[in-house]
């Protein structure tokens, strides 16, 4: 994938300097002659430019991980992860939070299935388990702890209703036997 952003092209930068100082180098060598001191400036340049190329080049192969994991997750495949962080400040930082965010997010969604198919086959005595979660993830496991004992509640109110109801028709029916009697 060719990625044009300011940033994976901004690695190219150095090269382009270390170019035109081979470029500089050359035009100061035909014009003066050879100075050791402009050659050990070129290279120690050339070196540092080179090792800023490589920086930068680290820097966006990380954010491009990034970028993966969080367009994964923004489809719904909240279980790919930020592997082999080896960045340091921002992006370590980043990284891991993201990580972190994920398996919230993984989390909850698998607490939320198994709680709700359950509720819905009418068997209510799988909760939310919100251990460990943050506080809104956590917060709203309880409010569906909370639906689904309302969701208990009112099948066993159906249930005792239906079976009221039976019972009424067979008591309807002794009532008339009686009366034909």
């Amino acid at each position: 994938m060719m990625n044009l952003s300011s940033l994976s092209n901004l690695y190219k930068l150095p090269l382009i300097f270390i170019i035109f100082l081979v470029f500089l180098g050359m035009v100061d060598f035909l014009v003066y002659g050879l100075h050791i001191i402009t050659l050990v400036g070129l290279v120690l340049m050339s070196g540092l430019l080179w090792f800023l190329s490589l920086q930068l080049r680290r820097c966006t192969h990380s954010l491009d991980s990034i970028k993966e994991v969080l367009h994964n997750a923004s489809i719904g495949n909240f279980e790919t992860r930020i592997t082999n962080i080896t960045e340091t400040g921002v992006i370590h930082e980043i990284s891991w939070s993201t990580n972190n965010l994920l398996d919230q997010l993984e989390t909850f969604v698998r607490e939320m299935k198994g709680t709700i198919t359950k509720a819905t086959a009418h068997n209510y005595y799988r909760p939310f388990f919100t251990q460990g979660m943050s506080s809104a993830f956590s917060y709203a496991g309880e409010q569906i702890n909370q639906s689904v004992k309302t969701m208990e509640i009112n099948h066993r109110k159906n249930l005792h209703e239906q079976l009221n109801f039976e019972l009424s028709k067979v008591n309807k029916n002794n009532e008339q036997l009686n009366f034909l009697q």
